[in-house]
C-alpha cells in the first residue's frame, strides 16, 4: 500500500516537473497518465529504434489538413525536432511536439516495444566429471537477467526438490550446487 502511494506521489512530481520544463521550452505539455495504456498506437510512422534514439513517440498521424503530433521528452534532441519540422514543412504538412514525462514515454514504449518473455531451460544435476551439463547450465544462468536469477534458482531448486542452494565464491568463478536427497550436486559454475 505504501509503495503504491509513493509511486503515485512520485509520478505526480514527475508530471509537475515535466509541465514546468515544457513551459520553459515553450512546448505544450501532455499528461499521459490517463491515455498511455489506452490511446491508439500510431504504427509505421517511426521505427522503434528511432523512438529510442530520439526519446519520442508518435501520438497522432496527420495528413495535409491535420498535424502530425509527437510526444517528446526533455531528452529529445532539439536538432531532431528541427529536422522533423523541416521535413514536414517541405511536404506542406505540419507537426507539433507535446512534452511528455519520461515515465509517460516509458509507458508508451512498453506498448510500442513490449518486453519479450524469455523462457529458460531447466537446470539438470551434473554427474561427477560431467562438464557438458555444467557448461550448459552455466550458459543458461548467464542468459538469465540479473534481476531474475535468484527467482530462477529457487524455482529450479523447487522443481528438483532440493533442500539447499549453495552459492560458493571461488577464485575464478562462482559454483552453484543444490542439495538433493542429502547430497550436494554441482549444477553450474
Amino acid at each position: 500500500m505504501a509503495s503504491d502511494s509513493q509511486a503515485i506521489k512520485y509520478r505526480a512530481q514527475e508530471e509537475q516537473s515535466t509541465q514546468q520544463r515544457a513551459e520553459i521550452l515553450g512546448l505544450q505539455y501532455l499528461d499521459t497518465r490517463e491515455i498511455a495504456e489506452t490511446a491508439p498506437l500510431v504504427k509505421d510512422l517511426m521505427p522503434t529504434d528511432e523512438m529510442y534514439r530520439a526519446r519520442m513517440v508518435p501520438l497522432q498521424e496527420g495528413n495535409d489538413h491535420d498535424q502530425y503530433i509527437y510526444g517528446v521528452t526533455s531528452a529529445t534532441p532539439q536538432s531532431v525536432m528541427r529536422t522533423m519540422r523541416q521535413k514536414y514543412s517541405d511536404k506542406g504538412q505540419s507537426v507539433a511536439f507535446l512534452m511528455i514525462s519520461n515515465l509517460g514515454y516509458h509507458d508508451f514504449m512498453k506498448r510500442y516495444d513490449p518486453p519479450k518473455e524469455v523462457i529458460y531451460d531447466d537446470v539438470k544435476i551434473a554427474k561427477e566429471g560431467d562438464s557438458d551439463t555444467l557448461n550448459q547450465v552455466s550458459q543458461t544462468l548467464e542468459s538469465v537477467g540479473a534481476d531474475k536469477i535468484l527467482d530462477y534458482m529457487i524455482d529450479q531448486a523447487d522443481k528438483l526438490h532440493a533442500s539447499d542452494i549453495h552459492i560458493e565464491n571461488q577464485r575464478d568463478a562462482v559454483r552453484i550446487r543444490l542439495r538433493v536427497d542429502g547430497a550436494l550436486h554441482p549444477v553450474a559454475e
